[in-house]
């Protein structure tokens, strides 16, 4: 499933889902608009890579590896030392420590182009808080996916009722009240 035909897909189906009548937070869908088996496999795949794109980087060195690669193109020249850049490098470490290592790759590449989703001076390296801050940036777009694919999944299939069942429904009704 590729991720246009993905969005499609998902778009699709969240817009066939209706709020709960009892629960807010929850979402019903027509048995004729529900997923299929097939849209459910596919959906529960997209879903697990999402989750595993949004799982935090379990090691500091890939992400060190991220940061030196985006800070060389600001550093050039400038003639700092090992120490100093081991300081420097180490504050975007930190800074970018609980984030998904897709995410942050992501936004370093969005940082050597110079598109960022977030406003920034061209001129100078991002800080690490405005590196931190795009990352979660990024991050966005996929938790919104990931939840609009929750939503679809979990969403409780019902039949349309009968005349016959709004007949009956209506007769208890009226005889409760």
């Amino acid at each position: 499933l590729m991720p246009a035909q993905a969005e499609v897909m998902i778009s699709a189906l969240h817009g066939a889902l209706e709020t709960h009548p009892v629960l807010p937070t929850r979402y019903c869908v027509r048995r004729d608009r529900a997923v299929s088996t097939t849209e459910r496999q596919q959906l529960c795949a997209l879903a697990e890579r999402l989750r595993a794109e949004l799982t935090a980087a379990s090691n500091p060195r890939h992400v060190d590896t991220v940061v030196t690669r985006v800070l060389l193109g600001f550093e050039q020249g400038r003639g700092r030392g090992d120490d100093e850049n081991e300081v420097l490098v180490a504050e975007y470490v930190s800074a970018l420590k609980a984030l998904p290592l897709a995410a942050i790759h992501a936004a370093a590449e969005r940082f050597r182009s110079g598109e960022t989703l977030r406003p920034w001076s061209k001129r100078f390296r991002p800080s690490p808080a405005e590196f931190a801050d795009e990352v979660r940036e990024g991050l966005i777009p996929l938790r919104t996916q990931l939840l609009r694919i929750r939503r679809v999944l979990d969403a409780e299939i019902y039949d349309v009722p009968t005349a016959e069942q709004r007949a009956e429904v209506a007769k208890v009704a009226e005889a409760h009240l």
